[in-house]
């Protein structure tokens, strides 16, 4: 066995490399460590207990003795969610700027473009968790108060907060829907093109053609784990024997699949935050005319709905083990549907050396 070969099964027999570490170059949920994952899911927890709840606060009277319990019971969530999201955000967006500097340094025009969306996406996630702290303390302020001039300066601010806080949350769906939809559709393009070169038994060559041309966004198709072990196992077929070559295409071909799920579950965010945003908005925007209230709690309703699927959503994403269970899930089904299919692989080493 020669020495390439020998590399290339050491790293196939690795463990499967986690996707990033904070302190290298590349950083955002999937790299973050495991104190900030666990803050993310109870941030996230506390946002669907607060959701949760706003389904029945905007079917009682909001005099009633069920009104006040329930806003004793929501207060805590707005202020435990903002804190958090604003703490992560703060941490986050900080690699996110230096992320943005190094994609400003090179020349590939998608890597500037994902920063950039990546660093305002944190920026947004601050002034959420912002908004949420102001509602949850002003809530707080009137229930304890009980003072007429207190509980209308609240009400006020809470009305105010909550109009920031639904166009803030359709602004990142819209954020999110650029970012995934984009990557998705490149995604796509890629998986086509890679395993019609599996097919053609040329996988390789397109492979390092592919890393010349933009090393960055080979990194943002296949992932980076498949992008760390490209360098520590060299792609020419002539050096590699078949079962090794096809062993490392099928874990690329793995990245490719995981980097779509990321990208779909980007997609399906962005959208129930653009639709609950709008709602919600509608429902602040009505609650003050003459609509009648059962619109305005069917807009509430609907609104605290999809806000709950999207944070449902936010739970496989922020954490890292979940992440993957999913999108091995989905890579075996794909695979049992539509196996990647291998060309000859004498043909590709006659090819190559030609």
């Amino acid at each position: 066995m020669d020495m390439t070969s020998s590399i290339i099964q050491d790293a196939l027999a690795s463990p499967h490399m986690e996707v990033q570490t904070a302190n290298q170059k590349y950083f955002d949920e999937f790299s973050a460590p495991d104190a900030l994952v666990i803050a993310s899911l109870t941030a996230e927890a506390a946002g669907v207990t607060r959701n949760g709840l706003s389904i029945p606060a905007a079917c009682v009277r909001t005099t009633s003795s069920a009104a006040v319990g329930l806003s004793w019971a929501m207060a805590p969530c707005y202020c435990l969610a903002g804190v958090i999201m604003a703490v992560a955000g703060g941490i986050l967006l900080s690699n996110c700027y230096t992320d943005f500097k190094n994609a400003f340094a090179n020349h590939s025009l998608e890597e500037k473009w994902r920063s950039s969306l990546n660093l305002f996406d944190k920026c947004l996630l601050i002034a959420l968790g912002v908004a949420l702290c102001v509602i949850g303390t002003f809530k707080l302020a009137a229930l304890i108060a009980k003072k007429t001039a207190v509980t209308a300066l609240a009400i006020s601010v809470i009305a105010t907060a909550s109009i920031v806080f639904a166009t803030v949350v359709t602004l990142r769906g819209i954020e999110m829907i650029a970012r995934g939809g984009y990557g998705l559709w490149k995604a796509n393009q890629f998986q086509k093109t890679f395993q019609d070169c599996c097919a053609k038994g040329c996988a390789a060559q397109w492979l390092s053609e592919e890393h010349r041309k933009d090393p960055s966004a080979l990194k943002n198709r296949i992932g980076q784990a498949a992008f760390d072990l490209l360098h520590s196992a060299p792609m020419d077929p002539l050096f590699a024997n078949a079962q090794n070559y096809e062993q490392l295409m099928k874990r690329i071909h793995e990245g490719i699949c995981e980097e779509r799920v990321k990208q779909q579950l980007f997609l399906s965010i962005g959208t129930a935050m653009v639709v609950g945003g709008v709602l919600f908005l509608a429902a602040v925007g009505l609650s003050h005319g003459a609509a009648a209230p059962a619109v305005v709690t069917t807009l509430g309703i609907a609104g605290s709905g999809f806000s709950l699927s999207m944070e449902a959503l936010w739970m496989p994403y922020d954490h890292p083990k979940w992440f993957k269970n999913l999108a091995l899930w989905r890579y075996r089904k794909q695979e049992q549907q539509h196996p990647l299919q291998f060309g000859s692989y004498k043909q590709a080493r006659v090819d190559a050396s030609s």
